[in-house]
């Protein structure tokens, strides 16, 4: 079974280096689930927000933490939110994100799927220590492995199942349970640490075996109504159940409300009562060394689904792909939360650093409250209102310009002034045919998180319309408008088969070294970690479009490398890793160039 699926894996991504990856490729049809969060919903239960002097810490230490933040290069962050002693001192967006939108969390869910794993057992309705054959025994047969009977639930917690059907597995498989039991193990259960994400969909299958309810229908009464947390939403793998370990949406400031329920041990007030949401048997349990990731290049300790931080002492994260943070700091009373587009894809790199800088174990933050600072607060507040993705802020407070200059600088007097370059009328009502290609405008690294791939840009038209100048791309499913802002950004809602995304453009126009048009667009998807960077060169009738995004499919991949051959559960360095035509052919996917004419 392990060989077969390896062969099954080599053949998809063949397919996919050539281009050929379509919606009948997967064995299984597809089924939108990215639903549409727009307009979102209305926070009913916010946490209080107070200044951080109230709270003892200073806004002149806040606004130097987010400069740094915002001028680390891998970074690239959307949102951040802090909290002291339970209350929410500062909160930035780096435009064009928006705080009331749920963010993909990537594998920062796993830490909430282990919520629901301590809730149920609290409920004595999982044993940590039962075998995981023994809760789907339908599901095995003569041919499951030893080593697969011995894996329990408390192995898929920590990671140390060894087991090799994994994410790049799933794709291919109809029935995941199955395809876990089916498959074998690297090394024997409860020995070592590998982390992958097939433990943490387990793990929700198991609650919904359990508990007669599926992940998000259990967690709403016990954990996420208590809290007041609404508009979650989770991805579900073919056979119905939510996948666990990836796939769930949810906003910043929920995030860091389950931060805070760990930091105060599992209690929260509810209807003004002191309630037990999660035990505090479970939260110790999970807040410690169970395992230890060592690659080589990272020593990092692992309890239940759960990062502890390494360098600061008892502090822990639930963590995410590309930058998703809660970071839990008892010693300061601190959760800090935070969503990105970070070329860093584990807990590691410039934010764990610079949160080590300024909240360490010999930071001396006071737990009196300070006295207000009218000045400082302020500064804070123009440094959170000037906050854009992927850029420094300015060494140049506002504070220091003249009234004239902080009009025409504030966000109001841009949003209400839409500004057209002549360019831009220039190739007003264009409309160009493109040549074959299976490039589209979704994200490469999303169309494969979501098996929703694109298959190919047929045609691209300009116009300026009442709401600005926009772009019509027209794909074999779907066409859409997106209005594109220049020295602002602004919103469109597009369709993806039936996924729905609001995405945040800017664009601006230049000239090549030929004197040719370029028009440079950054395509922000407001929900997600990505972005999707394109050049367009007018070169007479013809259009060349140069299409990358953020964070990189090639530096992920890179990453990602196997470190092995086909025993070490990944795929062959000798067929795809180290193969010097196949990454020629991985470059070309995941940036494509695209040609077109106008089409009369």
């Amino acid at each position: 079974m392990v060989l077969l699926n390896e062969i099954k894996k080599m053949d998809f991504f063949n397919k996919l280096l050539n281009g050929e990856v379509t919606s009948d490729t997967l064995p299984y049809g597809f089924v939108p689930q990215k639903l549409k969060f727009f307009p979102p919903k209305k926070n009913d239960y916010p946490l209080p927000r107070v200044t951080p002097e109230s709270q003892g810490v200073s806004s002149e230490y806040l606004n130097e933490f987010y400069k740094e933040i915002s001028a680390a290069k891998d970074i690239n962050a959307h949102g951040l939110m802090i909290l002291r002693h339970g209350k929410i001192i500062s909160t930035g967006m780096w435009a064009p994100y928006l705080e009331e939108y749920p963010h993909v969390t990537h594998s920062l869910c796993k830490s909430i799927t282990s919520m629901a794993v301590g809730i149920a057992a609290d409920q004595g309705l999982i044993d940590i220590n039962e075998k995981i054959v023994d809760i789907f025994p339908e599901k095995t047969s003569i041919l499951t492995s030893k080593k697969v009977k011995s894996i329990t639930v408390e192995h898929l917690l920590t990671m140390t199942s060894g087991i090799r059907f994994n994410e790049a597995s799933s794709v291919l498989s109809k029935d995941w349970v199955k395809s876990f039991l089916d498959s074998d193990t690297a090394f024997e259960p409860g020995t070592k640490f590998s982390y992958n994400s097939m433990n943490s969909y387990m793990l929700s299958a198991i609650v919904k075996r359990k508990t007669g309810s599926g992940l998000l229908e259990y967690l709403i009464p016990f954990l996420f109504e208590p809290l007041g947390i609404t508009d979650v939403t989770w991805e579900k793998c073919p056979r119905g159940n939510e996948k666990g370990g990836w796939g769930c949406y949810i906003t910043l400031e929920n995030m860091a409300k389950l931060g805070q329920l760990y930091l105060q041990k599992g209690k929260w007030v509810v209807a003004g009562e002191e309630k037990q949401i999660i035990s505090e048997e479970w939260i110790n349990a999970s807040t410690i060394e169970h395992a230890r990731e060592d690659n080589g290049t990272s020593n990092r300790a692992y309890g239940y689904q759960i990062w502890m931080h390494n360098t600061i002492t008892n502090a822990f994260q639930f963590n995410g792909l590309f930058g998703q943070y809660v970071m839990v700091l008892p010693k300061h009373d601190i959760v800090i939360a935070m969503t990105s587009g970070s070329t860093n894809l584990l807990p590691q790199g410039s934010t764990i650093d610079i949160v080590t800088k300024y909240f360490n174990d010999d930071i001396k933050l006071n737990v009196a409250a300070l006295s207000e600072n009218k000045t400082a607060f302020n500064d804070l507040q123009e440094t959170l209102s000037n906050l854009k993705f992927g850029e420094p802020i300015s060494k140049i407070s506002s504070t220091m310009l003249p009234w004239y200059k902080k009009i025409f600088l504030s966000s109001k007097f841009k949003a209400k002034t839409l500004y057209i370059p002549e360019t831009a009328k220039e190739i007003h009502g264009k409309v160009y045919s493109m040549e074959d290609s299976s490039a589209g405008i979704l994200p490469l690294i999303i169309q494969c998180m979501q098996n929703n791939f694109a298959e190919g840009i047929n045609e691209i038209s300009f116009n300026i319309e009442d709401q600005g100048f926009c772009i019509s791309i027209k794909e074999k499913f779907n066409t859409n408008k997106i209005f594109v802002g220049f020295g602002q950004y602004l919103y469109s809602d597009v369709q993806f088969k039936g996924e729905n995304y609001r995405v945040a453009s800017t664009g601006k126009f230049t000239m090549d070294e030929d004197d040719n048009i370029v028009l440079k667009l950054s395509i922000s998807f407001i929900e997600m970690s990505n972005t999707r960077t394109i050049k367009i060169f007018f070169i007479g009738d013809d259009l060349v479009v140069k299409m990358d995004e953020s964070p990189s499919v090639l530096l992920t991949m890179e990453k990602f490398k196997p470190k092995g051959n086909i025993s070490s559960g990944g795929i062959s360095k000798s067929s795809f890793s180290d193969n010097e035509y196949n990454n020629f052919k991985l470059s070309k996917i995941a940036t494509p160039i695209l040609n077109g004419h106008i089409k009369e």
